[in-house]
């Protein structure tokens, strides 16, 4: 029953959003109870969240279930990489996620995770020194390969946290709700200090403050050498 239960839930996921197509978006009692399963997808890829439930259940299933003898670990490690290769091909056909960012970092951690099974699948081969007098150099780069790609991984999954905290932050400012956040927004919520122009310039480097136009910038212009003028 319980295996039952976690091999069924995807396609109730499926079938409750699916069923529920209308309420989406438009249904506050709807969004507010179910919003998590599609909210952060593209409206058209409302059903990803049960593909990556099945995902995750056939690589945990494989995990456990299967590589309990060493000529069968080799076949757990190639049904591995069949699912996320499947997985990889899948998602940079569909980029389901409503934000680019998490697109790109949901590809880097796919292919971070096939470099792991891969680079096991390498270390469980047999001494082979005799043959290749470097065999255990190449075995001590590929280490610190998978090491950097490790750190690598994290960084970037850390630099995209940053981002998704700073546009929120960014966004207090949006004063129309447009979803875009103006300079002049930004300078009208945050100030015109330095450390507030520090922080404008930040968000602007990074995309989440709309560079000024060439008229705005004009505008600018005269009203400094208006005040110059003045004093």
């Amino acid at each position: 029953l319980p295996s039952f239960c976690v091999i069924g839930f995807p396609f109730f996921t499926f079938w409750l959003l699916r069923k529920n197509a209308s309420k989406m978006y438009v249904n506050d009692h709807f969004d507010y109870t179910y919003g998590f399963l599609y909210r952060d997808y593209e409206k058209h890829m409302y059903f990803w969240e049960s593909v990556i439930q099945l995902r995750n259940f056939a690589l945990t299933a494989l995990i456990v279930f299967y590589g309990t003898t060493i000529k069968s670990q080799d076949l757990q490690a190639l049904l591995l990489l069949v699912v996320i290769f499947i997985s990889v091909l899948l998602h940079t056909m569909y980029l389901p996620y409503v934000l680019d960012s998490v697109d790109l970092a949901h590809q880097i951690v796919l292919v971070d995770v096939a470099v792991i099974v891969m680079s096991s699948m390498f270390f469980k081969l047999p001494d082979a020194s005799d043959d290749f007098p470097y065999w255990h150099q190449l075995r001590e780069l590929l280490g610190l390969f998978i090491a950097v790609l490790h750190v690598g991984t994290i960084l970037v999954m850390g630099l995209f946290t940053a981002k998704a905290a700073l546009k929120t932050y960014a966004l207090k400012a949006d004063a129309d709700g447009d979803n875009k956040v103006s300079r002049q927004e930004a300078e009208l919520y945050f100030g015109t200090s330095a450390p507030a122009k520090i922080l404008i310039r930040l968000m602007t480097a990074v995309r989440l403050v709309e560079k000024p136009t060439e008229a705005e910038m004009k505008e600018k212009e005269a009203e400094a050498a208006k005040k110059k003028k003045d004093k």
